[in-house]
């Protein structure tokens, strides 16, 4: 009866450990996505900019190239697929 208890508590210790492991991957990668919108797109202009483009994009008027030159995918962002 003992030896159970103490093999459960050893699986819930080993358990806690991995849990602790997962949140502060989740915190470490918490803080290192950055906040806010790259510059290109603060202000009102940018944004009409960037949503005009992706239209054309989508009609075919532009291309991915097109588009990916004239907003550049930065090292905090995902690439599009």
């Amino acid at each position: 009866m003992q030896k159970a208890i103490q093999n459960a508590l050893a699986q819930q210790k080993t358990e806690n450990q991995t849990l602790i492991k997962k949140v502060t991957e989740l915190q470490s990668q918490m803080t290192q996505q950055r906040k806010g919108l790259p510059s290109s797109l603060q202000t009102e202009e940018g944004l009409k900019n960037y949503y005009v483009s992706e239209y054309f994009k989508e009609i075919g008027v532009l291309n991915k190239a097109e588009l990916d030159a004239d907003y550049p995918v930065k090292p905090f962002q995902r690439p599009r697929q």
